[in-house]
C-alpha cells in the first residue's frame, strides 16, 4: 500500500485544503427559483492519484443526476490532457449564461496553497500549467450567473487500498430526479451570498481509490440522506447554509474518524503515518443571503501590492483594502442600500486618483509604470473614468 500526496511539490506551498466557494450576494428572503445549472466537473486523470479521482467523478455525477431534473442540469466533463488552464477559461468564455443560471465548478486531483498567491489548482502532477483559484472565481463571475458555485476536491492525500476499485453503490445509472430535491433546491438554486468551505481545519484531507475523497462522501450522504435529518433548525421552511454546514462538518468526521482507525489497523499500512485524529472541515464564510444584489469584481494584475479606499455611492466613509497580486475581491452592495437606482462604487487607488466603478464588471489593476495607474475593465482595456 502507497501513499499519494494531492499537493504541489515546492517549499513555498502550505497546508493541505479542499474548497468550496459560493459567490453571490446579499438578502433576506428566498429569492425565486434560479433555473438551470452548469455543472463543468474537472477530473484530473492524468495525476498520479489512480483510480481515486475517477471515484469522485462517478459520485459527482450520481450525486447531481439524483437531485436535479435533467432539464435543469447539464454537466460537462474535462478528463486526460483537457485539464488545463486554457480549456477551463475557453469553457466558460464560450458558455451562454444568463442571471437565472447557476454555475458549479467541480475539481479533483492535484492542489496546494502559494503563501503569496494563495490557493491554486496544479494541473497533472505539475506538467500542465496550474490555476489560481483567485482567476477561476474570476472568469466565472464575470459571467454573472445567480450562483456561483466552486467545488475543489484537492490538496489531499489519497491511499491506495485492498479491494475493488469501483464503489458498489456507485455501480450503474441512477434513477434520473423527477422533481428537483428539497435541499438542492434551498441551497443551490434559492441561495445567493458567500459560501466558503474547507474540508480539513489546518491539516490534510483524505480518501482512498475504491471510495474517493472522504469529503466528498460526507457531501453525498448529507445531499442526499437516507434518513431525514434536522437542518432546518429555526423551523422556518428554508435551509440555510448556516443551518446546513454542521451536519456536512460531523459527517465528514464521523467517516473520518472510522477510516483513519481502519488504516492504521491494517498490517499493510505500518509505514503509513497520519498524524491526525479526524478530518474537520472549516467554513471560512457561511453567508445567510438569499437575493441578489449588484456587484463587481476588482482583480490586481500588478507586480506589487494594490492599496485603496471605497465607499458605495459616494456616500459615507471610505473602508480600506489590500489586494496581494493576483488577488481578486468581489464587492456587493450592502443589505439595506437602495437598488432602485444603482450606485457606482467609488474608489481611491494609492495615486490619489478618485474613480468610478460599475456593477455587473470585472476590472483589473494593471499597475503600469505611468504615473497615474488605473483600474481597467477586463472586458474592452478601457481605463475606468474619474
Amino acid at each position: 500500500m502507497h501513499i499519494n500526496p494531492r499537493q504541489a511539490v515546492t517549499a513555498i506551498l502550505g497546508p493541505l485544503c479542499l474548497t468550496l466557494f459560493f459567490a453571490a450576494e446579499a438578502g433576506s428572503a428566498p429569492a425565486p427559483e434560479l433555473q438551470k445549472l452548469h455543472a463543468l466537473l474537472v477530473i484530473d486523470t492524468q495525476a498520479n492519484l489512480g483510480d481515486s479521482v475517477r471515484v469522485d467523478s462517478e459520485r459527482m455525477k450520481h450525486l447531481l443526476l439524483a437531485g436535479i431534473p435533467k432539464e435543469r442540469l447539464h454537466i460537462t466533463t474535462l478528463t486526460e490532457k483537457d485539464v488545463t488552464f486554457n480549456k477551463i477559461v475557453a469553457y466558460y468564455r464560450n458558455l451562454k449564461v444568463s442571471p437565472s443560471d447557476v454555475l458549479l465548478f467541480y475539481y479533483t486531483g492535484h492542489g496546494a496553497t502559494d503563501t503569496e498567491k494563495g490557493h491554486f489548482l496544479a494541473f497533472q502532477d505539475g506538467k500542465s500549467p496550474g490555476m489560481l483559484r483567485s482567476d477561476l472565481r474570476t472568469v466565472m463571475q464575470e459571467k454573472q450567473a445567480g450562483l456561483t458555485v466552486v467545488l475543489t476536491d484537492c490538496c489531499s492525500t489519497r491511499i491506495k487500498v485492498e479491494g475493488k476499485t469501483n464503489d458498489r453503490k456507485l455501480a450503474g445509472t441512477p434513477p434520473a430526479a423527477k422533481e428537483l430535491n428539497p435541499i438542492f433546491r434551498n441551497l443551490l438554486f434559492q441561495h445567493r451570498g458567500v459560501v466558503d468551505i474547507t474540508a480539513a481545519s489546518g491539516n490534510s484531507a483524505f480518501g482512498d481509490s475504491r471510495e474517493g475523497g472522504l469529503f466528498t462522501r460526507a457531501l453525498d450522504n448529507v445531499l442526499l440522506p437516507k434518513t431525514q435529518l434536522p437542518y432546518d433548525a429555526n423551523k422556518d421552511g428554508f435551509v440555510s447554509w448556516q443551518e446546513f454546514f454542521p451536519s456536512l462538518r460531523q459527517e465528514t468526521e464521523n467517516i473520518s474518524t472510522h477510516w483513519f482507525k481502519a488504516v492504521r489497523q491494517n498490517p499493510k499500512n505500518k509505514e503509513l503515518k497520519i498524524d491526525q485524529k479526524t478530518q474537520r472541515p472549516q467554513a471560512f464564510e457561511l453567508t445567510e443571503a438569499t437575493t441578489a444584489s449588484p456587484s463587481l469584481t476588482i482583480r490586481n494584475v500588478s507586480a506589487g501590492p494594490l492599496r485603496y479606499q471605497f465607499r458605495w455611492g459616494g456616500q459615507g466613509t471610505f473602508e480600506s483594502a489590500v489586494l496581494k497580486t493576483q488577488e481578486a475581491r468581489t464587492h456587493t452592495l450592502p443589505a439595506g442600500k437602495s437598488v432602485k437606482d444603482i450606485p457606482n462604487l467609488e474608489v481611491k487607488t494609492d495615486s490619489g486618483n478618485s474613480v468610478q466603478l460599475k456593477t455587473g464588471k470585472s476590472y483589473r489593476y494593471s499597475g503600469s509604470a505611468t504615473k497615474n495607474r488605473s483600474l481597467l475593465d477586463d472586458e474592452d482595456d478601457i481605463p475606468a473614468k474619474p
